[in-house]
């Protein structure tokens, strides 16, 4: 059985995550991992849970490639004495095999074939010994299904909700063979407010975390915005003013706070990647700027 195009040569670090992604999904235990840089050549560290933690190093060139898989499954191995990530009929390790200028999985016994990063693809439908919400989960991200707010499954059956503009046909069809109950709730919004020395754009109908974050307002080199030295991302619609304009606007265009604006945001800290040092990004569901001087 033979899955996904091959994957070409791209962005290292993207590449990376694509096979970390496959080694975790059936490992027994979590594998942490972090990069020294994006680019050629770069160091995986690699940390087991509860165990020892070992870099490994990715050069230039399709043999690098195998070589990196092979020393992560051998380091693993020898830690817990499993081979990830296993064959879903045989539960013998899949190896890295070179085909055309891609990495692929290989079964020994030749029966499985799959493209780097479509490890995932081999568990559906899920044998017993999985849990299959998580593995639906994975599913819905890949083919661009966004929305589904909660899931989760029972007796063969989906009881999902999703947010109204959801795909729906696609959310079925990556379900199957899994009947999907499907409950409807509002999109994620976003409203103004406006009081005595104060305005606020916050999310509605979302979650939200409730850490702080406050500072003046200013805008990035790439475009963005940032509060303090702090990248900041607001997960509600909104416009970046273009120069000449007030930095933020809000979904309708109207100017809600400028450069130098004195904000408070509740929200939280996510990290922007896997390379190690890193700024971690804010994401707000909420901010507020004060109308009056500080």
């Amino acid at each position: 059985m033979a899955v996904g195009a091959p994957l070409m040569d791209g962005e290292p670090a993207e590449w990376v995550a694509t096979v970390l992604s496959d080694l975790n999904a059936r490992s027994p235990h979590g594998i942490d991992w972090a990069l020294d840089r994006a680019e050629l050549p770069l160091t995986v560290r690699c940390s087991l849970a509860d165990g020892p933690t070992a870099d490994f190093v990715l050069s230039q060139g399709l043999r690098a490639r195998i070589v990196i898989v092979e020393q992560i499954q051998q380091f693993v191995g020898a830690e817990w004495e499993v081979g990830i990530p296993p064959c879903p009929d045989h539960g013998t390790a899949l190896q890295p095999v070179s085909q055309g200028d891609a990495v692929r999985w290989q079964c020994p016994a030749g029966d499985i074939d799959c493209a780097v990063g479509d490890y995932r693809e081999l568990l559906w439908p899920p044998r017993t010994e999985d849990d299959p919400a998580p593995l639906l989960g994975d599913r819905w991200h890949r083919r661009g299904v966004f929305g589904v707010v909660q899931w989760s499954i029972s007796d063969g059956v989906v009881q999902a909700t999703a947010r109204e503009g959801t795909n729906e046909a696609a959310l079925r069809a990556a379900a199957a063979p899994y009947r999907v109950d499907l409950t409807w709730t509002g999109p994620i919004g976003w409203r103004r407010r406006e009081n005595s020395g104060q305005r606020l754009l916050e999310l509605t109908n979302g979650p939200m975390l409730a850490a702080r974050l406050e500072g003046r307002l200013r805008r990035s080199e790439t475009g963005g915005l940032l509060v303090g030295d702090a990248t900041l991302h607001l997960g509600f619609p909104h416009r970046v003013g273009p120069p000449g304009r007030p930095a933020l606007l809000d979904a309708d265009g109207a100017p809600f706070a400028d450069e130098g604006d004195w904000v408070v945001c509740a929200g939280g800290f996510v990290p922007s990647g896997r390379v190690r040092g890193a700024p971690s990004v804010f994401v707000a569901g909420l901010i507020e700027v004060s109308t009056t001087s500080r």
